[in-house]
């Protein structure tokens, strides 16, 4: 296999072909520019399943005189249609990449802003819950987020436990983010030796 083949099997990934494309273009004096985004998990019924589903994706848009921007998916060889979910566009990937920075670690209230920004950069309308957690093992605040799902209403979803929520989960708020409905809010006056414990009761009623 020589260079060349290797170039064009490296360039099937999604981020590759759309860079190739966009320095092909912009070679001939064509006004390009790249597409971050991502594809539908499933395809509309009848259709096939496209390269890079339950992943993020890219394109690339070339301007035609005439006609204005129009998309164009290398990867699969097509126009991008409803299954293309558009996040932003950029001179190239460094300009609009999906996700930047590096996640180590975080609390319940970093994982309900990290899926908030998510959702709503995907136009899915989003919303943070602040509350408390009652368990056998912890009883602390905790924050969640509510995912509007067409069809379905309002879904309390856990980022930071991977679940949806359940009668272990005490809702005191809903709002756009943290800012909006802290647990607790006020001014503190005091030496810095003091802590604050939380304690959660629930009864059943009947």
């Amino acid at each position: 296999m020589d260079y060349l083949d290797k170039f064009l099997k490296r360039a099937s990934h999604a981020e590759e072909a759309a860079r190739l494309g966009i320095a092909c273009l912009r070679s001939l004096g064509l006004p390009a520019c790249y597409v971050s985004g991502y594809l539908r998990t499933r395809p509309p019924e009848g259709q096939p399943r496209l390269v890079g589903a339950d992943a993020s994706h890219a394109w690339f848009r070339i301007f035609c005189p005439g006609a204005g921007w129009v998309d164009f998916d290398p990867t699969n060889n097509l126009q991008p249609g409803e299954e293309h979910i558009v996040v932003a566009y950029g001179r190239d990937f460094s300009d609009v990449s999906p996700v930047a920075g590096i996640l180590t670690g975080g609390v319940c209230q970093d994982f309900a802003h990290l899926m908030l920004g998510l959702c709503r950069s995907l136009k899915i309308p989003a919303r943070y819950i602040s509350g408390y957690l009652a368990t056998e093992s912890a009883s602390a605040t905790h924050a969640c987020t509510e995912v509007f799902v067409p069809g379905h209403g309002w879904r309390a979803l856990d980022p930071m436990h991977n679940c949806q929520i359940n009668e272990t989960c005490v809702k005191i708020g809903r709002r756009r983010d943290y800012g909006d409905v802290p647990p607790v809010s006020g001014n503190y006056h005091g030496t810095l030796e003091r802590t604050m414990e939380v304690h959660v009761r629930i009864n059943a009623v009947e």
